[in-house]
């Protein structure tokens, strides 16, 4: 017979959120062995993007990249340029993010190199998606805002097993000035409600998870998930569902990793559903259009 907490697990479909385990600092074996099962994660939750992001539209983009010019770049300036500016931004975000962590009240530092590369790279993968019409230009602010935030508070979480207030508050101003610019550029005020409400729903089901068994969920994820449903929220409502699927996913790989076996940091899978139902957002209406 389940136990209360595994019917909560269940219930939310989020079931290796809410192993139950003592916040540690990552060591340099476990770090090795994230490493390693990175590509193997990826594999297992791209495909799940399926749901909201058919092959066909994923497959698509890379073929436009072979061109060697832009419809939303004047003749002069170069693609390549135009995304190496994107990997520079993004690296700067990087070190940003990293300053901001280590001046904390309560410091949580991570490795300035890593979040630098990372960022960059992932602005890099928005930039090409708005050179290449993956979506609509006026989307470009909300993956930008998403990526910037995740990536330090991914590496937090790894390393530290929390996730600062220092980012995840802020999230919800940056988050939401995203959408309202991303809102009033494109489809209007209709996408700015549903993100709130969304925003709402996604945070309120996990803060009821954390009431209903605090060492299932922690308050860091609460405060995290509310930002990013908002931006998920913009997507679309199947976005959520996917989300937490996802989120599901890519915990269930950490709780392999020999150090979470008994409690794995739910931070990592929100980010990547987030960056990734953001970045490929389907031919969801309110996006594609």
């Amino acid at each position: 017979m389940f136990s209360h907490e595994w019917s909560i697990r269940i219930l939310f479909s989020l079931p290796s959120a809410f192993v139950v385990g003592k916040a540690g600092s990552m060591n340099t074996e476990t770090l090795s062995a994230c490493s390693a099962a990175l590509p193997t994660v990826f594999l297992a939750v791209f495909p799940a993007v399926g749901l909201a992001a058919p092959p066909p539209l994923l497959l698509a983009a890379p073929s436009r990249l072979l061109l060697t010019d832009s419809p939303r770049l004047v003749p002069s300036v170069s693609p390549i340029a135009f995304l190496a500016a994107f990997l520079i931004a993004g690296s700067f975000a990087g070190v940003l993010g990293c300053r901001v962590l280590r001046r904390a009240r309560s410091p949580a530092p991570v490795s300035t190199a890593a979040t630098a590369s990372v960022t960059g790279v992932l602005w890099l993968v928005v930039g090409w998606c708005w050179l290449t019409a993956v979506w609509p230009p006026w989307w470009l602010p909300v993956p930008l805002v998403v990526t910037t935030l995740v990536v330090p508070l991914t590496l937090a979480d790894l390393r530290h097993r929390r996730l600062p207030d220092v980012l995840t508050l802020p999230a919800y101003p940056l988050v939401g000035a995203a959408v309202l610019v991303a809102g009033l550029s494109g489809p209007g005020v209709e996408i700015m409600r549903r993100a709130c409400v969304a925003g709402a729903v996604f945070g309120g089901a996990h803060l009821l998870v954390h009431a209903l068994s605090r060492r299932a969920l922690g308050g860091g994820d609460v405060k995290l998930a509310g930002a990013l449903g908002v931006a998920l929220g913009a997507v679309g409502w199947v976005a959520l569902l996917v989300a937490a699927a996802l989120a599901g996913v890519v915990s269930v790989f950490l709780s392999f990793v020999p150090r979470w076996r008994y409690g794995v940091p739910h931070g990592p899978g929100l980010s990547i559903a987030a960056w990734l139902l953001t970045v490929f957002p389907g031919p969801q209406p309110e996006v594609m259009r």
